[in-house]
């Protein structure tokens, strides 16, 4: 009856059974989308393989051993091959059936128990059988949410590391910054050590010109002492003869 149905599906949705999505045929558009997203991974992966190596040289660069870079880019590489097969299609564990396949089975075991007449022993083992799925519906859900957890935390390892890197990459980056400032700063002080040593070199040769000129002029003041003695003395000598003889002619 149309009351009976109705409980049956409020008791699978307080059962947290829900059904299985029904896969849908993909339109052209959404094929040249998914084309489209193809051809943009693999872009991406080439550009990836060109940033790691660049960021391998840079690992180097900051002090790290090869084998110390090489280690910390393959688990980075790993983390992010990790996190880009999450986004794919999970598979269910070995031995273990997936929780959709398991709604499909207890969905036509309840189609088969409401469409068609069944017998008392007939019920018993469709209910036994529920059960067992029930269960084994719940313990799915389990292994799903303990895979989601486990995905989690390599995506926080992920991250963890990546920041990592660009932790790194930033104190590279401002290495190779200051040490351009450094250089730039050495370069304008050797330009003006040019200017100054230039200016020195124009004040020393001024200096040794104004040197030379200043010895001349006391060359030249040497002479006109000796000059000026060499005259006084006869001055002093005129003098001393005309004291002598006063009619004498200097």
């Amino acid at each position: 009856s149309k009351e009976e149905r109705a409980a049956y599906y409020a008791a699978r949705r307080a059962a947290g059974i829900t059904p299985a999505p029904k896969a849908k045929q993909m339109t052209k558009a959404e094929r040249r989308m998914s084309q489209e997203a193809q051809r943009k991974v693999k872009e991406d992966k080439v550009a990836t393989q060109a940033e790691n190596a660049e960021m391998l040289e840079e690992l180097k660069l900051q002090g790290l051993s090869e084998e110390q870079a090489k280690e910390m880019m393959a688990e980075l590489a790993r983390n992010e091959e990790e996190a880009a097969d999450e986004d794919e299609e999970d598979e269910p564990e070995e031995g273990f059936r997936s929780l959709e396949e398991v709604q499909e089975e207890i969905e036509e075991m309840e189609a088969t128990m409401w469409q068609q007449p069944l017998t008392l022993p007939e019920e018993k083992r469709l209910l036994l059988e529920l059960s067992d799925l029930y269960r084994e519906a719940s313990a799915a859900k389990d292994r799903e949410k303990a895979r989601e957890e486990a995905k989690a935390q390599k995506r926080s390892r992920g991250q963890i590391l990546r920041a990592q890197v660009d932790e790194v990459n930033a104190e590279i980056h401002s290495a190779k910054a200051h040490k351009k400032a450094v250089a730039q700063e050495y370069q304008d002080l050797m330009d003006v050590r040019q200017r100054e040593a230039k200016r020195v070199n124009s004040c020393l040769r001024r200096q040794e010109l104004i040197q030379r000129k200043l010895d001349e002029k006391e060359e030249e003041r040497a002479k006109l002492a000796d000059e000026f003695k060499k005259q006084e003395q006869r001055y002093q000598n005129w003098l001393s003869r005309n004291r002598a003889s006063p009619s004498a002619a200097p």
